[in-house]
């Protein structure tokens, strides 16, 4: 039964322990951002060739990392552009999660660049009523103007 204890002690002790010595030996990553022509930029700057994979949803998009690691956010937290809603990351069982917010209806390109993780937000197109000619109104129809009939004279009274 006192091994059984000690066990479970020992356990409690060392969990969190090595669990903050596995968070202290994530790498520090710096997240870039930019606008560009047509597009948003979030660029991951890790040290070394990190597989991912990308989950996108309607307005959220999802990187799942391989690797645990700590983001330097402070470059998107300074200017984060338009497309970029927001940017959060979660421990998830071991590896990394980042959740980036876009608008509704936008499209993504991401790739690697050597080392780095690059993910682009292309804005949503706008709704296809907005983007054609404007039309203009028909002409009301030309009522055809009736010549107003002269006034009869008064009748003169007999006399």
């Amino acid at each position: 039964m006192r091994l059984v204890s000690l066990a479970v002690l020992c356990t409690a002790l060392l969990l969190p322990g090595l669990a903050a010595a596995q968070e202290a030996a994530a790498p520090n990553v710096r997240v870039r951002v930019g606008e560009h022509g047509g597009f948003n930029r979030v660029v991951f700057d890790w040290r070394t060739r990190v597989p991912y994979r990308v989950e996108n949803g309607s307005n959220q998009v999802t990187v799942h990392f391989e690797r645990l690691a700590t983001l330097d956010l402070s470059g998107y937290r300074h200017n984060p552009p338009p497309l970029v809603k927001s940017l959060a990351s979660r421990p998830d069982g071991g590896k990394l999660a980042v959740q980036i917010g876009i608008p509704t209806g936008a499209t993504l390109r991401h790739f690697e660049h050597g080392t780095k993780v690059v993910i682009d937000v292309y804005a949503p197109p706008i709704n296809a009523a907005m983007t054609g000619a404007v039309q203009p109104m028909p002409a009301m129809p030309e009522k055809t103007a009736t010549p107003a009939k002269p006034a009869e004279p008064a009748a003169k009274p007999a006399g």
